[in-house]
Formats: C-alpha cells, sequence, structure tokens
C-alpha cells in the first residue's frame, strides 16, 4: 500500500499557480495542461501586440487578458464600434461584463460559435486553450474584415466561389450518371472482393463452357451432369435397349418369343430369369404329365418346388 506524501498549503498554491484544487477540479486542470501548447500563446501575444502597437507585460498571457480591456481594444482596433468602451473598474463584475461585450463582437465579426467561450474560461482560468483557440480564430476573420490592414494569424478562411453555368452545361450534367448510378449501370464492380484460390478447377469442361463460368452456372444451365455416378449394370432389361446393353437385348429377345406355348392345354410354361446380371438363359417346357412322372404324382411350384429338391 503507497504512503501519502503530505504537501504544504503554500507550496501546493504555488505549484497549481495561485489556486489550490483538489478532487475533479485537480484532475481536469491537470487535463488542461496536457492541451496546453504554448506556441499557441505566443503566437497570439505576437498577434495582440503588433495589432495594438503595444508591448504587453511579461509573463503568462491570461493576467493581462482577465479584466478583458485589451480584448475590447483589440476588436475595436480590427473594425470600430465592434463592442463597447471597456471599463476600466477593478470589480470583478465589470471586468466580467468586459469579457462578455468582446464574445458579442466576435460574433458579430464572424467568429463561429464553436470557437466562442465561456466567461470564466478566461475569468478564473478555467480553460485557457479554449480563450487561445478564440483568439486564433478571431485572427482568421478579422482578414477577411473589410479595412483592416493590419497583423495575419493563422490561415486565410476560404471565401465563396461562385460559378455560372450554361443551360447546356446544366441539361448535361443533368443527363449524367452519378457514382451512385454508375454502379448499379455496370460502371463499378466487385471483382476481386471474392477469395478463388479454394476452387475446385476441372481440366475435362464441357464443350461450350469456359473457365469464366463458374460450377453453379454449370449445374444449372445443364453443362454439369451426375452421368456415371450411378451404377446401371444391375438393372434389368425391359424392353427398349439402352445404350452400351445390346448384349442384354440380345439375350432377351428369344426368351420373349418363346414365351407364348405352342400347346397352353397340355404344357405349362416356364421361364427362368437368371438375375438383373444383364443375361437370361433359354426357357425350357415341359409337359404336365412329364413333370408329374417326374415328381412322383404331385407338380411343384416356387418355392414348394425348391424345398422339394433341397430335401432330396
Amino acid at each position: 500500500m503507497p504512503t501519502g506524501e503530505y504537501v504544504k498549503y503554500e507550496d501546493r498554491e504555488a505549484e497549481d499557480g495561485g489556486a489550490v484544487l483538489y478532487g475533479l477540479d485537480r484532475e481536469l486542470a491537470e487535463k488542461a495542461k496536457l492541451k496546453f501548447d504554448p506556441q499557441l500563446e505566443t503566437d497570439a501575444r505576437a498577434w495582440i501586440e503588433g495589432v495594438l502597437g503595444e508591448k504587453l507585460a511579461d509573463g503568462p498571457l491570461q493576467p493581462e487578458l482577465k479584466d478583458g480591456v485589451v480584448l475590447c481594444r483589440l476588436l475595436n482596433t480590427i473594425k470600430e464600434g465592434s463592442c463597447a468602451a471597456p471599463s476600466t473598474s477593478k470589480m470583478p463584475f465589470k471586468q466580467m461584463e468586459n469579457i462578455s461585450r468582446y464574445l458579442e463582437g466576435c460574433s458579430k465579426l464572424g467568429v463561429p460559435s464553436y470557437d466562442s467561450f465561456q466567461t470564466v474560461a478566461l475569468y478564473e482560468n478555467k480553460d485557457w486553450m479554449a480563450v487561445l483557440n478564440n483568439i486564433h480564430s478571431l485572427g482568421r476573420v478579422a482578414q477577411k474584415v473589410e479595412g483592416f490592414s493590419g497583423p495575419t494569424l493563422g490561415a486565410k478562411l476560404a471565401g465563396a466561389n461562385k460559378r455560372n453555368f450554361t443551360e447546356d452545361q446544366l441539361r448535361q450534367s443533368a443527363a449524367a450518371p452519378t457514382f451512385i448510378g454508375k454502379g448499379s449501370h455496370g460502371g463499378a464492380t466487385q471483382s476481386g472482393m471474392f477469395d478463388g484460390s479454394k476452387n475446385i478447377v476441372r481440366t475435362d469442361l464441357p464443350a461450350g463452357c469456359s473457365d469464366a463460368m463458374t460450377r453453379m452456372t454449370m449445374g444449372s444451365s445443364g453443362l454439369a451432369s451426375q452421368a456415371g455416378s450411378v451404377d446401371a449394370g444391375r438393372n434389368i432389361v425391359r424392353g427398349a435397349t439402352p445404350a452400351g446393353k445390346e448384349n442384354a437385348a440380345a439375350k432377351a429377345a428369344p426368351v420373349a418369343a418363346a414365351c407364348a406355348p405352342s400347346d397352353a392345354s397340355n404344357a405349362v410354361a416356364r421361364c427362368l430369369d437368371m438375375g438383373s446380371g444383364g443375361g437370361a438363359t433359354r426357357a425350357t417346357y415341359v409337359k404336365y404329365e412329364e413333370r408329374e412322372a417326374e415328381d412322383g404324382g404331385s407338380v411343384l411350384y416356387g418355392l414348394d418346388r425348391e424345398l422339394a429338391e433341397k430335401a432330396k
């Protein structure tokens, strides 16, 4: 656990510049010190002295501007009558009134509101950087004030650059596509935004299919198929002869011709299918009397015949 550090009030007062701050006020003051740029104060002092034509007292600039007198004189030098004559009273409220008059005059000259500051920011030194930013903004605006030829501070503000177009130019621009419209009309593409390094590369592309065609397009267009992925070697041949099945069709033709018995009353047709392997044996026809004698007086079929043969 860190040990406490004790500082005398006088030492802390000298360190903080005359005001002893605690808690949140001290944290804000420390953050303001980190934002402080000494060069901004040096440039602001040099510009004020150049416009007024007099030297300010040495030391920090804030005490010189605290009563608002110098600022009001600065504003009236840039443009006469910008603000009322400042009060030289030492009363705090009179000095704060001078600062308020200066801020009103800045607004009339065209200083943006975001470059303004609160009265206490200067009088109580709450936000010295906001005061310096306001002075630099006034220096930029002063360069556009009519009749002012004094020294400048900061970059010159940009002015209006009005352009006049003919009727033909306006009509031509109205018909021209915008940047957004170019995207929807094919001017802009998403080429190169997708990683195609892991795509499967096919070397046997179908006829009429270019490398630029995607695999999804090939499928939806009928260029890709599942030919060869299904085994049709065990299909039963029905009638039509598929490609590559001429031998099976030739074997099935005699069987179909022989399946019509010449003597339906005395003969029983028995067609033996050799399975779905693509071939069939020739049918054998036996008379009922012969089969009856062969089977011992009973003619069996199907499973009964197979069981009887196994029993033998």
